[in-house]
């Protein structure tokens, strides 16, 4: 049995076949999420450079809410998982940028929850989780820069002359190249939405 009809099990039957490859990226995305974040804490324990048992508590409970996310998929409920998960990428990216700064290299992945609202949720709303990321990038380098907000990686001027910026503009490419898609792949299936 391969791997996508395995991954085919996780699906709803009785949707469209455009919700059906909604529902496919959802599950995917948290299958693809949680082995990610189980790879870097064992990544962490071979190294050595594993720092605090909660993080294991963390994990743990991540790893069941994408679980419960691909099980609402599974039943059909795809928009409801998509927003979920959405709002689990969000919750992750953004506090790893307030507390590590925007000059960090995990800021870009700013760009799975935008991939992920485009494909799942709507192009709307995948623009509208664009300028959110827009507008935190500028809005957490301009709070370290006047002193009010510390973050782990020290605020440097270039956080907030270039980091935010190109950081937006790779968001906004990354949303409207998505969301131009999605209208196209929309429009071909005679979706009318």
């Amino acid at each position: 049995m391969k791997l996508s009809d395995r991954m085919n099990v996780l699906l709803p039957e009785s949707v469209s076949p455009f919700e059906r490859a909604q529902a496919k990226i959802v599950s995917n995305t948290s299958i693809v999420t949680g082995s990610a974040m189980l790879a870097l804490v064992l990544y962490w324990i071979v190294t050595n450079t594993f720092e605090d048992i909660e993080t294991i508590f963390v994990l743990t409970i991540l790893l069941i809410l994408l679980a419960g996310i691909i099980a609402l998929v599974k039943r059909g409920h795809i928009k409801l998982g998509a927003w979920l998960l959405t709002g689990l990428m969000l919750l992750l990216n953004l506090s790893n940028m307030s507390w590590y700064g925007i000059g960090n290299v995990a800021s870009a992945g700013y760009i799975i929850p935008i991939l992920l609202a485009v494909f799942a949720i709507g192009s709307k709303e995948g623009f509208g989780v664009t300028i959110l990321g827009c507008i935190s990038a500028f809005l957490i380098s301009y709070l370290a820069s006047i002193g009010q907000l510390t973050t782990e990686i020290p605020y440097q001027e270039s956080n907030l002359s270039f980091d935010a910026p190109t950081l937006s503009l790779i968001y906004l490419i990354v949303g409207i190249l998505a969301g131009g898609w999605v209208n196209s792949t929309k429009e071909a299936f005679q979706i009318k939405k």
